[in-house]
This record gives C-alpha cells, structure tokens and sequence, in this order.
C-alpha cells in the first residue's frame, strides 16, 4: 500500500521577490553604476595628480599648464630632465615601456634629491602622492642632476664595495 505524500503539491524553493527588475536587468545595473563609480574615481585622482604635477612644473620653471594636457605633461618632463627625446615613444611599448618610466621617475627623484627607492614607488605607482610630496619639498631641485648623461641603471656611482 502507498502513503500519500502531504508535500507533493507543494514547491520546496521559494519564489525570488520581485521588484519589477528581471536578475539580469539587476546586474546590469550594478555593472553599469559600478563603472561609473570607478570611471568618477579615476578622474578624481588624475586631477589630483594633475595638481602635484602642475605644482613640479612650477617649481622646475615651467607653466604650470603644460601638466594639463595628458601626454603631452609626460613629454614635456621627459624634455626639461634632458633625456633623450625617443624614450617619450619608447615608454609607450607595453612591458619594456616600464623600465624607461622607471627611468625618468628616478632621474625627477634625483632633481629634488630623492633616493631610487622613493623614486620607484611613489614617482611610479603612487604618482597621486609622490608629486605633492616632491611638490611641497622646501630645498631647491639640485639642477646639476640635469647635466648628467642619462642611464637607465640604477647603479650607484662609485665604488661597488660601499
């Protein structure tokens, strides 16, 4: 004899509530907002950076516009730290691009007598902060830096033993 079921017309998963958006309308939504937000937050931070920019070129004698225009701000340093002009093209290819950015953030650390260290990182990664730090530095850039012929070691002069 079979017993009967008291659940068989019963569903076990609930309905999801809707509030008149489908799952994937939901999603996009949150997707699209969620760039948006991301899209705000980066130019916040380009003008930011563009701000401690504009104050480095202040202070190595340039217009402090000429930190406004993306590309050609980066072009522009690359001209007033007397580096060879190709290494503006040759920082655009991808990966090796990277050792000449390395480069002219070290050589720009060194115009206001900051370390490799402080030059890799925060004149590279953390550019927001690293130009009003450069920025707000009270000694003068040291411009003999700029005669120096530029290298893209990050050796230290001298003797190896020190």
């Amino acid at each position: 004899m079979r017993t009967r079921s008291l659940y068989r017309g019963l569903r076990l998963r609930p309905e999801p509530v809707s509030l008149g958006l489908s799952y994937t309308a939901g999603m996009r939504e949150l997707l699209i907002n969620a760039g948006l937000a991301a899209m705000v937050a980066l130019i916040l931070l380009y003008l930011v950076y563009v701000a401690g920019l504009a104050r480095v070129f202040a202070r190595l004698g340039l217009a402090r516009w000429k930190a406004l225009v993306p590309g050609y701000n980066y072009y522009v340093l690359i001209v007033t730290l007397r580096l060879p002009k190709r290494w503006f093209a040759q920082s655009l290819i991808p990966y090796a691009g990277a050792v000449y950015a390395f480069a002219v953030a070290n050589r720009l650390g060194r115009v206001f007598n900051r370390t490799w260290k402080f030059s890799s990182v925060w004149l590279t990664y953390g550019g927001v902060v690293g130009m009003h730090v450069i920025a707000r530095d009270p000694r003068p850039p040291d411009r003999s830096v700029l005669d120096e012929r530029p290298r893209l070691s990050f050796k230290r002069s001298g003797k190896a033993g020190r």
